[in-house]
């Protein structure tokens, strides 16, 4: 599944594991992955946002670290 806002695109993999949802988020320009844990029915939308925000925050700690 894919995932664009704006300019940046988003590469989404949902695996369903029991009652929750095992979401595997790529950013294809920057190369950073990572993976979070949701309820099995929640919206695709708020997937897309929280991946978006999580590849956010490694970037900038990568950033400050580098």
């Amino acid at each position: 599944m894919r995932h664009a806002k704006g300019d940046q695109e988003i590469l989404l993999e949902l695996t369903p594991v029991g009652n929750f949802l095992r979401v595997a988020a790529f950013d294809p320009t920057s190369l950073i992955e990572v993976t979070f844990q949701a309820p099995l029915g929640t919206d695709r939308a708020a997937l897309a946002a929280l991946a978006q925000q999580k590849i956010t925050f490694v970037r900038r700690r990568q950033s400050t670290r580098g």
